[in-house]
């Protein structure tokens, strides 16, 4: 390699090539100091074979002597410098922080662009990079791999300053001799699978560097979001670096690291289980969470007697909030409790709805209907009967998107779920990052549910019934249950002149209402686990658990 006046060779016995201009030339010799090198003349052309040690690192003057067979001599200065190493690649200590111990706080700043955003220190175990045949576990939240910060979350030290924890190494790159091309010192980065590494970002430039001595730089090179699928799949990742001298000598060394990632934070508060409060449904407990509700929330006989989409009744209540730009996967795993044991009691009951004078003529061969006495039906009240076992019941779970008051807005939907399975899978969605001023945090509620119960239809062997069964108004009175039929007929008679009249007509309803229902639970409650991930296909990491109420249970108000 030619370095203005200088010469650079790789070899540390070189060979000195050239050209004479002689009619008849006879030898060719270098000098280096007192020491003589012969070599050797064809045509115009020579050699001279140096041994080693006769070109120094710091730079040797090369004289090449030619002699003519009249004796004449000419010649000719070169000045060499040896370089027979390749760039030396090394790493200062590369430095991470494991997150998964982060401490996380939300920041209470109700109306600003940080409400409830994550707020993180750093506090986790300081993991090396820079290690030879193994590769560090490095957990990370997959919403702080950017180049910059997320527009929702901060990132700080103890002492409350900034501080970004990124995947980094902290590259020398070194060459004490010719020096190292610019723009060659690159990294790329590739994903393990079944043991083979395939690159999903090709060699990228480790920019200028800081120099550090004469011929050497450090390069801090973060492995970001640049590398695709880094935020969402787990795994090893090979990090490959390399750098070439200016006599193309390329060094490449390798690292590695395993890669774990959890989820952005959303902030889970008490988890609460649902107690029976008044209501003006005649049966409680079935409000979805605090605040204003929709009434349709509360109907009691078509969420817990029948098998419809809004079957459930609240068991456990578990509000949250997303106040990140990114979607969380939140999985909900539900243990079912090992015994479960029902209670009810129902009443059959009829109630006149209305008395209405009249002076109907019932003579005649054909009388009108109105004319039949009543016959309203057995009045009968169920006894409240000692638990029995309940069939196997199911647990689902729904989420829903609240207002900052507790108002329901929308349903978030359930992947792929069952009313009867265990796992319950959402896709909860973030707050958007608007181009002009910020976006408020979402908040919501997942539901644990008690799924239909037909053991607490509002039925005996005497007296069976069933669905569908709804909430209804009878006499002022709100019930719950099945309305079996109407009744009219004339309850007061009177003769006249020899004629019947009918002189009153009564009104009412026959129906058959849930008075008590009460649902025991063994020693193994019901449960449900939080859990979440920043990718469907990253196993579900936990944030918080709550095991249910020892029962459910709910009491009818007065009966007309």
């Amino acid at each position: 390699f030619a370095d203005g006046a200088t010469l650079w060779t790789a070899a540390a016995a070189p060979t000195l090539t050239g050209t004479v201009a002689d009619a008849n030339p006879a030898t060719i010799k270098a000098v280096v100091g007192a020491a003589e090198y012969p070599g050797a003349i064809s045509g115009t052309s020579w050699s001279i074979a140096l041994p080693p040690g006769a070109v120094a690192a710091l730079g040797t003057d090369v004289r090449v002597v030619a002699s003519d067979l009249a004796g004449n001599a000419g010649e000719a200065v070169q000045r060499l410098r040896l370089d027979d190493t390749a760039p030396m690649l090394s790493f200062q200590p590369s430095l991470v922080a494991d997150e998964t111990a982060d401490m996380i706080t939300f920041i209470d700043a109700p109306g600003s662009s940080l409400d409830q955003a994550p707020k993180h220190v750093h506090s986790g175990t300081a993991i090396n990079l820079d290690v030879v045949g193994t590769c560090p576990v490095v957990t990370k939240h997959s919403y702080l791999l950017g180049v910059t910060p997320p527009p929702y979350g901060r990132e700080l030290d103890s002492q409350n300053q900034v501080r970004r924890n990124p995947i980094s190494y902290a590259l020398l790159a070194a060459d004490d001799g010719v020096g190292i091309v610019a723009g060659t010192t690159q990294y790329r980065v590739g994903r393990r699978v079944a043991g083979t590494t395939t690159f999903v970002l090709d060699w990228t430039t480790a920019g200028v560097g800081v120099d550090l001595t004469a011929g050497a730089k450090q390069h801090d090179i973060a492995i970001t979001t640049l590398v695709p699928g880094l935020d969402t799949t787990e795994g090893i990742y090979d990090v490959e670096f390399r750098s070439t001298d200016r006599l193309n000598r390329t060094t490449t060394v390798t690292r590695c690291f395993d890669l774990r990632l959890k989820a952005p934070p959303m902030n889970f508060g008490a988890a609460t289980t649902s107690t029976p409060t008044s209501t003006d449904r005649t049966l409680t407990a079935l409000t979805l969470g605090q605040g204003p509700m929709n009434a349709t929330n509360e109907l009691v006989a078509k969420r817990l007697l029948n098998n419809t989409t809004e079957t459930g009744a609240s068991l456990i209540d578990e509000p949250f909030i997303n106040g990140t730009a990114s979607t969380v996967y939140l999985t909900v795993n539900v243990t079912k409790p090992t015994v479960t044991k029902v209670e009810r009691q129902f009443s059959l009951r009829n109630v006149n709805t209305s008395v209405v004078a009249t002076n109907v003529n019932c003579g005649g061969a054909t009388p009108p209907a109105v004319c039949d006495g009543l016959a309203p039906g057995t009045v009968f009240d169920s006894p409240f009967v000692p638990p029995i076992p309940a069939a196997p019941l199911t647990f689902p779970v729904r989420v829903f998107e609240r207002d900052s008051q507790g108002t329901i807005l929308s349903e978030v939907p359930c992947s792929g779920c069952t009313p009867t399975g265990v796992v319950f899978r959402f896709a909860i969605p973030p707050r958007a990052v608007p181009t002009v001023g910020f976006t408020l945090p979402r908040y919501f509620i997942a539901m644990t549910m008690i799924g239909q119960v037909t053991d607490l239809w509002p039925q005996d062997s005497a007296h069976p019934s069933s669905g569908p069964f709804v909430d209804f108004s009878v006499a002022g009175a709100r019930l719950t249950g099945k309305v079996e039929r109407t009744y009219s007929g004339c309850t007061s008679f009177a003769l006249v002149g020899g004629v019947d009249y009918c002189k009153q007509v009564t009104s009412g309803t026959y129906y058959r209402a849930l008075v008590r229902a009460q649902l025991t639970f063994g020693a193994t409650s019901a449960r449900s686990d939080y859990l979440t991930s920043p990718t469907t296909l990253i196993a579900p990491r936990p944030v918080t658990a709550l095991m249910g109420p020892a029962n459910w249970n709910t009491v009818e108000s007065a009966l007309p």
